[in-house]
């Protein structure tokens, strides 16, 4: 679901090992802005992904359904370094230095 122009994304990024807490905090207070703002955890793949508290979550989006978000919330956790390595991930970095919002 790309961008109709008006939407402004907020892309929550999902990786496995993330820190729950830092994706669903972030998301409880963002999924209350009103509109053009949406949220949607994102991630290379729609499949489940283990967090390091061992409950699985499934992303609502990959990365190319919003090849650029508006916001990037990159959460933490012991998953994100060897991540951070990949190209995708560098991308993102890269994308965050040029932030709209």
């Amino acid at each position: 679901m790309a961008s109709d122009g008006t939407t402004r994304w907020i892309a929550l990024v999902a990786f496995s090992e993330l820190t729950l807490l830092d994706l669903v905090g972030p998301l409880q207070v963002l999924r209350g802005l009103e509109a053009p703002f949406r949220t949607a955890v994102v991630a290379e793949r729609l499949e489940p992904i283990l967090t390091d508290t061992g409950l699985r979550i499934t992303p609502q989006m990959t990365f190319a359904d919003i090849p650029r978000p508006d916001v990037i919330v990159i959460p933490g956790g012991p998953g994100l370094w060897p991540r951070w390595r990949t190209a995708r991930y560098r991308h993102i970095s890269k994308a965050s230095l040029r932030p709209q919002l």
